[in-house]
């Protein structure tokens, strides 16, 4: 009773919590594999997420169930524009070779956590499994085999202390007897194991275009905030979600994510460059950031430009 066994500061400020068990659900092509791999890359690297606080970077691995091993690292060379990764901060395991509900892939699971503990010096601190469908055998409907899943997974967390991210979606509209279902009801989790197991659940919804709402499921109480997060996804390069602001358009949105951090400048040659579009729209949308003050630029030798974001602090620039 005298043990503190909630000791620890938090991975990411009031999202993930050492140990803690996460369920992300989204739609068949709703952003839930960029949300997870750009969790990966935020704890991994040390950087915000989405607006909260990454207190240090901590060991990642992000087990791929689905995707080729190209098309992991293009969204990670992406996603590092904004997010760079040192060394060992995020371990990839793409297509993993058995299910994990079966005791062969379970003693796979354990063994590999093992391995990365051999070659990093400690367990995963965050273990994200992006989709759960795609690690396990049997029908997400079925409470047997979803609950052979989650034992292993359970398993795996009483061995390494890492907190766990399972990432879940569904193909279609869920209909339960003809009718469709409420969003994070019983029936959209399918067993009702799924949604008993987290401490925390998410819910990310495509609105329109690059228009996404991040949510936090009521019947948890470890919710991060009451009401739902707006978002935009910029892409190609750089590749991140990001809050969204009405006044920007996605180009706008993904020049000053671009330019977050930058002191001496970058040229509008090198901003193209990056973000991979058309130099009139680029160049369009770096002025109107600058007529709304969220940029400056300046003019450098052979009459270019050079840009940065305007950091106030106190009310002053």
């Amino acid at each position: 009773m005298e043990m503190d066994l909630r000791a620890g500061e938090p991975i990411v400020e009031s999202i993930l919590d050492p140990m803690d068990k996460v369920l992300l659900v989204a739609r068949y092509k709703g952003g839930k594999s960029v949300w997870a791999q750009q969790l990966a890359q935020s704890v991994g690297g040390g950087h915000e997420f989405i607006g909260f606080r990454v207190p240090h970077p901590q060991t990642v691995l992000y087990v791929a169930g689905e995707g080729d091993l190209d098309e992991l690292q293009d969204r990670a060379k992406a996603m590092s524009v904004l997010l760079p990764v040192p060394n060992k901060g995020v371990y990839v395991w793409p297509i993993p070779e058995l299910p994990f509900n079966v005791p062969a892939g379970q003693r796979l699971l354990l063994s590999t956590a093992e391995s990365i503990k051999e070659e990093y010096g400690r367990y995963p601190n965050v273990t994200i499994f992006d989709p759960v469908y795609s690690l396990m055998v049997g029908s997400m409907k079925d409470d047997e085999a979803v609950g052979r899943f989650l034992r292993v997974v359970n398993l795996y967390q009483a061995l390494t202390h890492s907190a766990v991210v399972l990432v879940q979606h569904t193909h279609r509209t869920i209909r339960v007897e003809g009718e469709e279902v409420e969003e994070l009801s019983e029936g959209f989790f399918g067993s009702m194991l799924w949604k008993a197991w987290p401490r925390r659940v998410y819910y990310i919804q495509q609105r329109r275009g690059k228009v996404f709402e991040w949510s936090t499921a009521e019947f948890r109480r470890k919710q991060a905030f009451k009401e739902p997060i707006q978002l935009t996804m910029i892409e190609p390069y750089p590749l991140a979600f990001v809050r969204r602001d009405e006044r920007l358009d996605p180009t706008m949105a993904a020049a000053l994510a671009l330019l977050g951090g930058g002191i001496n400048g970058i040229s509008t040659t090198e901003i193209t460059h990056t973000l991979q579009k058309d130099r009139t729209t680029v160049t369009h949308a770096l002025n109107s950031l600058e007529v709304l003050g969220e940029v400056e630029s300046e003019i450098v030798e052979g009459g270019s430009k050079k840009w940065r974001k305007r950091v106030w602090v106190n009310g002053t620039v």
